[in-house]
């Protein structure tokens, strides 16, 4: 598999209706915005704590926090999208479906990775506002009010001032300073590669059984 630097490590997904590891594979509609496809350790939803049964079948709605502690969350922004949020984290989803998807990081760090981008998707940091343009992988990181392009391409601003940034970049702060990124890692950028992996991989035995299911109807 490729490395998340070099120079993204988005899954090579056939479909864009996905079923996550933690649950099994349902030839069924696509889930809903908001679905907590995935999450390891400690987390809750608006104080109510997660259990493993939540994967897969539980919605974060729109005004409702999502908040780990000693653990990772995975939400489905929009059908090809995903936000991973990191240990000791909070985000609240503020709106979905159209026009747009907002997500605000309230405390700790996330990652977007984006396959498809179906609907501008639209994040918020510290009074940072950065809409997504392209398909790539976007970190977020509440106490340095930093966010990062490690592949695609985003447009930041904070009130009057805008700037667009593409791969290999971060800004920081509330004046949008523009630097090259140091080199990624940490428990969160472990996690996120490996849940592409698998979301790559389901995707593929998801498409194969589709095949042989049209061959069998066909015959």
């Amino acid at each position: 598999s490729s490395d998340l630097g070099t120079p993204m490590f988005l899954p090579k997904l056939m479909l864009l209706t996905l079923f996550v590891a933690s649950a099994p594979i349902r030839v069924a509609a696509a889930p809903p915005v908001g679905m907590l496809n995935s999450f390891e350790g400690e987390a809750w939803i608006n104080g109510a704590p997660l259990r493993p049964v939540n994967a897969g079948t539980r919605t974060l709605e729109v005004g409702r926090v999502l908040r780990t502690d000693q653990g990772m969350a995975e939400l489905l922004l929009t059908p090809g999208s995903f936000l991973r949020l990191g240990e000791r984290s909070e985000l609240t989803l503020e709106a979905i479906g159209t026009p747009d998807v907002r997500a605000r990081l309230n405390n700790g760090e996330a990652l977007v990775e984006v396959v498809a981008l179906e609907v501008p998707i639209i994040l918020e940091l510290n009074g940072v506002t950065a809409v997504i343009r392209k398909p790539g992988l976007y970190g977020l990181d509440q106490k340095h009010t930093l966010l990062t392009v490690y592949a695609g391409e985003a447009q930041f601003s904070v009130g009057v001032d805008q700037a667009i940034v593409g791969k290999g970049f971060s800004i920081g702060g509330r004046h949008l300073r523009k630097f090259a990124l140091s080199a990624p890692g940490g428990s969160l950028y472990s996690w996120s590669k490996i849940r592409s992996e698998q979301l790559s991989d389901e995707s593929a035995a998801f498409a194969q059984t589709d095949r042989k299911s049209t061959r069998l109807n066909s015959s």
